[in-house]
Parts: C-alpha cells; structure tokens; sequence
C-alpha cells in the first residue's frame, strides 16, 4: 500500500456548484444573523433608554414627595406650637 495520503480536490461541475451553493448558504445565514443582531441590539438600546427615563422621572417624584413631606412636617409643628399656646384672657 503506498503511503501518499494526499488528497486530490475534485473539480467537475457538480462539486462547483456544491460549493456555490454552500458559499450562498453561508453568506445568507451570515446576513440573517447581522440583521436578528441589529434588531436585537435596537431593542436592547430602546429598552435601556426607557428605563433611564422612568428611573429620572422617579427621582424628581421622589425628590418632590420628599420636599412636600418636610413642608408639611414643618407647618404640622408650627400649628402644633400655635395651638398649644395658652390664650391671653
């Protein structure tokens, strides 16, 4: 048994076109996948945008729940200090 182990690429018109097919299948899966990417990371950017947005528009609620709070905890005392003062009969 002869020892070359080379192997001989065939090229007749079958395996051509074999090979233009596979070619074309694996460049449309490769565009496919770059078109899923792009959409997906569209609607990750647009997810995380929205949610900075809510987080922002949660802060200044919050900031304003809190302003509101020390206003009315300040005129709670100040009508509880009015009221408790004895009248000048």
């Amino acid at each position: 048994m002869p020892e070359n182990r080379t192997v001989l690429q065939m090229n007749n018109g079958y395996i051509e076109h074999v090979n233009r097919r596979r070619r074309f299948v694996r460049a449309t899966h490769i565009r496919r996948f770059k078109w899923l990417l792009a959409i997906f990371g569209t609607l990750i950017v647009l997810t995380g945008v929205q949610l900075w947005q809510t987080k922002q528009q949660l802060k200044a609620v919050n900031q304003s729940l809190v302003t509101t709070k020390v206003s009315y905890q300040q005129a709670k005392k100040k009508n509880k200090r009015r009221c408790n003062k004895k009248p000048n009969y």
